[in-house]
């Protein structure tokens, strides 16, 4: 009876031990998780931090670039609106030509946290309608910057053709050489070129318009994505 007694009392004790053995480790493990949440936690919260300042940036780029576009394209309408008046000196509507906006610029976004987040994986830290959003209009940018890229390349190649029929000034240069201007066939030269500026301004607005239509798609799109982050920031 003493024995039996004894020893079941150790397996009380036995069974007490290993209990607050589990115990102990679920704590831990309770505890590790706890601090591996906080972690990825801040880990979030700088992410949407940096993609806030980035989408600040963007916001600033693309209402700059709305803006010089726009008025790129108000320009070449001035041009267009010339030739609703009959009989017009001919200096005059090479005047209008030639104030239209011939520089053009592509567009460059801040996508530096958005590469970070895919390439270390965790985007997939981010709530779904999020990371959602961040991939689209990452997919809309890269789509928006190689369309950007076609159209500059092609009206840029356009528009340097003009070149080869003379420099801006040549005009000027050759009012007191009409012999030289002979020579040069200027004036046959000096119609090319117009016709070469009127295909390329025209090839030019195309692009100014398209521009617009995909920079405001994306200005609005990341409008509700900031507003998304800015929900999720503590």
């Amino acid at each position: 009876m003493l024995m039996e007694n004894k020893t079941g009392k150790y397996f009380k004790y036995a069974l007490g031990e290993i209990v607050l053995v589990v115990i102990g480790i679920l704590i831990a493990l309770q505890i590790n998780n706890w601090n591996e949440s906080r972690k990825k936690d801040r880990t979030k919260q700088s992410y949407y931090n940096q993609l806030i300042t980035d989408i600040d940036k963007d916001s600033v780029v693309i209402n700059r670039l709305i803006e010089v576009t726009q008025k790129s394209i108000d320009d070449y309408q001035k041009y267009m609106e010339l030739f609703k008046k009959p009989d017009l000196d001919i200096n005059t509507i090479l005047e209008g030509l030639y104030n239209v906006k011939r520089t053009t610029e592509n567009v460059m976004f801040n996508d530096n946290t958005v590469a970070t987040l895919i390439s270390s994986g965790d985007i997939n830290l981010m709530p779904i309608e999020i990371r959602n959003g961040l991939l689209d209009m990452k997919r809309r940018k890269d789509y928006g910057t190689e369309v950007e890229k076609i159209n500059s390349k092609g009206y840029v190649d356009i528009a340097l053709n003009s070149f080869q029929k003379g420099g801006w000034d040549i005009e000027s240069r050759l009012e007191n050489q009409p012999k030289y201007a002979d020579y040069l066939k200027f004036f046959k030269a000096k119609q090319d070129r117009v016709l070469i500026l009127e295909g390329a301004f025209e090839y030019k607005n195309f692009g100014d318009r398209s521009r617009i239509e995909g920079l405001k798609r994306i200005q609005n799109e990341i409008s509700i994505l900031k507003k998304n982050i800015q929900s999720e920031i503590k």
